[in-house]
């Protein structure tokens, strides 16, 4: 007769103890203060030793203070400017300063996790919305939450709503399809990408025009709308926190070189 399988009395206790611990929520829903791509799924396209720097501490940012190209200095501002300088040198403009810049910058980057927090919320709103309506080009990264889109510039009647990239799951492999073909996102060639994105928009204005979708829930990643004689280009993606974090992928390296051309 087969015996009954037997336990250690530790192991009895800890399967006894795993059945009867509460839920513990994700670190997404918990934190105020995590990064992109927090909820680490089990994925990742790395470009390679070679396009990554191996001694951050040595890093420089490749800085042009009459660089038509600007990046806000708040969020992940130093790691936009030091993906960027893969480029083209950029400039650094600190918030309270954007009013008096604004008219020698044609492209504003703001950082993932650029928007919160802010000193004064309400001025940076209007400023973001002078720049682009005298015909500026904002591009926008991932935000932390849906509401810091509400700082966007919108016309009267239009609205822009989300989840942010602590209130979504991010993705990386195959994670954009594209949803129509614009200069914005001509280096990419393939269907579908892969693009470090965390975060979906789920209403955007009348005008707007969805550049990719998220792959499995057809959400918008990217989008690209028309505000005043300007353009916003609002995405998902956290690229620019991705490189110095080897996340990077190919397809964002191709999407950028372009993008900035």
């Amino acid at each position: 007769m087969p015996q009954s399988p037997r336990f250690h009395p530790i192991v009895a206790v800890f399967f006894l103890w795993i059945t009867l611990m509460p839920a513990i929520p994700s670190s997404a829903s918990v934190s105020d203060t995590g990064n992109p791509g927090g909820d680490e799924p089990d994925e990742s396209a790395f470009l390679g030793d070679a396009l990554y720097p191996t001694k951050l501490e040595e890093i420089s940012p490749k800085i042009d203070t009459k660089s038509k190209i600007a990046v806000l200095d708040n969020g992940y501002g130093r790691e936009a400017t030091l993906f960027f300088g893969l480029y083209l040198p950029v400039r650094v403009v600190q918030e309270a300063d954007l009013p008096a810049q604004s008219s020698s910058i044609s492209l504003l980057i703001i950082p993932s996790g650029g928007l919160s927090p802010l000193n004064d919320p309400e001025r940076f709103r209007m400023a973001l919305g002078r720049f682009v309506e005298e015909g500026g080009m904002l591009f926008i990264f991932s935000q932390r939450f849906g509401k810091d889109y509400a700082l966007f510039p919108l016309s009267p009647g239009d609205s822009i709503r989300g989840y942010g990239w602590l209130e979504g799951q991010s993705s990386l492999p195959r994670s954009a399809t594209l949803a129509m073909r614009h200069p914005a996102v001509a280096g990419l060639t393939a269907s579908r990408s892969n693009l470090n994105i965390d975060g979906v928009f789920t209403t955007y204005p009348q005008n707007g025009k969805p550049l990719l979708r998220n792959s499995v829930s057809g959400q918008p990643v990217m989008l690209v709308y028309k505000y005043g004689r300007g353009s916003v280009i609002a995405s998902a993606l956290f690229t620019d926190w991705a490189y110095l974090h080897l996340r990077t992928t190919w397809d964002e390296v191709a999407l950028f070189s372009k993008l900035l051309k």
